[in-house]
This record gives structure tokens, C-alpha cells and sequence, in this order.
């Protein structure tokens, strides 16, 4: 968790620590439950530039958002970062790139549902 959270506060962006896992992940230089933490790590780490965002913007506010984020994100870490919880992300993420591997419309149809279908949905309902 650790190194994803330097490696972040690094480059200032967690999409790049992230990037750089998944190649090493495919190429089986590293393993999926070893990235796994530095993902985690990673989301932490991205919480700092909000809060430096909030201390720039000198607004309580910004800052109670902020902090609200590492909450979140600290508390993301303490339900998925235990051992026994820890293997059910790390399965969804195995059984849907073998979905993904075998049927390739599976993709398009995953990405429409979790980035179209259901934000939309949400707003609709609220």
C-alpha cells in the first residue's frame, strides 16, 4: 500500500501508477494479489492532491470534501486490504479478463453498463 501511495505522490496521479501495474501484471512480472495493494495504495495517494487543492483554496468547505475523500479511500483500504476480503476483488478481477479474453463484445457491453447505463440510471433515480 505503501509503495502505491509514494509511487502516487510521485507523479501526482494515480492513473499513471495504475497503468503501470497492469502491464506488469499481464506480463506476470508481478502478481495480481502483489499489485493489488499498490493499487490500493495508489487511490491514497490521490487524495493528497485534493487536499493540497483544499488548503490552496483557503475554503473549509473544500477542505471537509478533501478530507471526506481519504476517509473513504482509508476506509476503502480497511474493508478490501484484510486477507480473507482481499480475494474477492482480486476474483472479479480474474474471472472478468477471462470473460473478456473469451468474448470481446463482452467488453463493449461491460464498459456501456458501468460507465452509460448505470451512472445514468443513478440519475434518473435521484
Amino acid at each position: 500500500v505503501l509503495a502505491g501511495l509514494f509511487m502516487t505522490l510521485a507523479v501526482q496521479s494515480s492513473g499513471i501508477t495504475n497503468s503501470i501495474m497492469v502491464p506488469l501484471v499481464a506480463a506476470g512480472v508481478l502478481s495480481m494479489p502483489n499489485a493489488f495493494p499498490v493499487i490500493l495504495g495508489a487511490d491514497l495517494g490521490t487524495t493528497a492532491t485534493a487536499v493540497l487543492a483544499s488548503v490552496a483554496a483557503s475554503s473549509p468547505e473544500a477542505l471537509v470534501i478533501a478530507m471526506a475523500h481519504v476517509v473513504i479511500n482509508f476506509a476503502g483500504i480497511f474493508v478490501f486490504y484484510p486477507m480473507k476480503v482481499r480475494q474477492v476483488p482480486i476474483r472479479m478481477a480474474q474471472w472478468l479478463s477471462k470473460t473478456a479474453v473469451a468474448n470481446k463484445t463482452w467488453v463493449a457491453v461491460y464498459i456501456i453498463t458501468v460507465f452509460v447505463a448505470a451512472p445514468v440510471l443513478i440519475l434518473i433515480l435521484s
